[in-house]
């Protein structure tokens, strides 16, 4: 009797543990089914998707246009730090779509806080392909003896440094056209698009560094190289003059952005955090080559962790497109950001689908995810004629 109470109370206990072991299950097959239907592909499905690229690729083959260039469309998304679940949302978005883009970009600030952090997670996500700049977090130093282990950026890493880790081992597959050595700046020509686009590197710019004692140094304490005097400007100054003798309209891409006068869009924060730190000897080269005749679209940076639109201020001919930080927002305040992107919703993903008509001078921009700012104002999409600079549409 006594052995036969043992088994109903051993069948009893494997019950009770069955049941929560589904319980258990269930739940997790609650929360899967949940993320399930947050895959990136079925919110944005190809009968969504489809319509709206192969739109932005139709005006090259307009009747009468058979001789003008080709649009260019380009995945652009910026400030990712380090945020490795919405870096493999993006990738398997573009990747999926690729046949209807010309490439992808990451305007700079690849890591979370410091460049000493690790960097195997960005090809792990497939991001190899992903053309990126030099942000202030990517040459970023993490000295222990600073306050919460990282000082200032320009006592960083060098450009060498940089070109090694983000830019060298991936030019080939990016298909760059030419590059400043040992450093993170490169250009790349889209033949049938009849476009150039220029990435700069506004953290190794005609700077000294400030070293551990207060004092300043014309080199790197971590590898001796010396900072840049001057070749960058040379080499970028170079780059638009060729630009403008073969024709080709010119993009320029920089991490930080330079003070705007805004244009009013969904694309433009109400609240503008207007941060410094583009050198303005770029911005005089631009409008040189402009001056000189050489046919500029639009500069495309990040940073700012905000939207902006609008052109750079005293020189009106220079628009700037400033994107939102691809990161999540911390409720901790360790970032800002236009909107919250709370994990499994819509908002999670922050990335834009950015064309350019050379045919009708247009610019197209289309937000994929956080379609909505901390007001409430919708961000879908907007288009601008960079020639006659003109909002068409918002």
């Amino acid at each position: 009797m006594k052995n036969y109470c043992y088994v109903i109370l051993l069948a009893a206990f494997l019950l009770c543990g069955f049941a929560s072991s589904c319980t258990s299950h269930s739940a997790v097959a609650k929360q899967n089914e949940l993320c399930d239907s947050l895959d990136i592909l079925k919110l944005y499905p190809a009968e969504k998707v489809v319509p709206l690229l192969k739109n932005y690729k139709w005006h090259g083959h307009v009747i009468g246009n058979e001789n003008s260039p080709e649009p260019l469309t380009l995945l652009y998304f910026s400030d990712v730090h380090g945020d490795k679940r919405r870096l493999g949302r993006i990738m398997k978005f573009y990747n999926f779509y690729e046949q209807y883009f010309d490439g992808i970009i990451h305007t700079g600030d690849a890591v979370l806080a410091r460049y000493e952090e690790d960097w195997s997670w960005w090809e792990e996500c497939g991001a190899s392909k992903v053309m990126n700049l030099c942000g202030n977090h990517d040459t970023w130093t993490g000295d222990s003896e600073a306050s919460k282990g990282a000082k200032a950026w320009k006592t960083g890493y060098s450009a060498k440094v940089g070109f090694e880790r983000y830019i060298k081992p991936y030019m080939e597959e990016w298909g760059v056209s030419g590059y400043l050595d040992n450093s993170m700046c490169w250009y790349k020509d889209y033949e049938p698009q009849q476009i150039r686009i220029i990435a700069v590197d506004n953290f190794h710019f005609k700077e000294q560094v400030e070293l551990a004692d207060g004092t300043f140094s014309d080199t790197y304490p971590y590898d001796g190289w010396k900072v840049d005097t001057g070749e960058q400007q040379k080499w970028f100054e170079s780059v638009l003059s060729d630009a403008r003798e073969k024709h080709l309209a010119v993009i320029c891409a920089s991490h930080v952005p330079a003070i705007i006068d805004p244009i009013e869009s969904s694309f433009m924060s109400l609240f503008p955090l207007q941060a410094t730190g583009m050198q303005k000897e770029f911005i005089e080269a631009v409008q040189n080559f402009i001056d000189k005749g050489g046919d500029f679209i639009t500069w495309i940076q990040g940073h700012n962790h905000q939207d902006w639109f609008g052109t750079i201020k005293g020189y009106p001919q220079q628009l700037t497109i400033t994107i939102d930080t691809a990161r999540d927002y911390r409720e901790d305040g360790t970032t800002w950001s236009n909107n919250t992107k709370p994990d499994n919703t819509i908002a999670m993903d922050c990335f834009n689908i950015l064309n350019i008509d050379p045919f009708r001078k247009c610019i197209s921009l289309h937000r994929i995810g956080s379609e909505y700012d901390k007001y409430g104002r919708h961000i879908e999409g907007l288009v601008y004629n960079y020639k006659d600079r003109q909002l068409l549409w918002n």
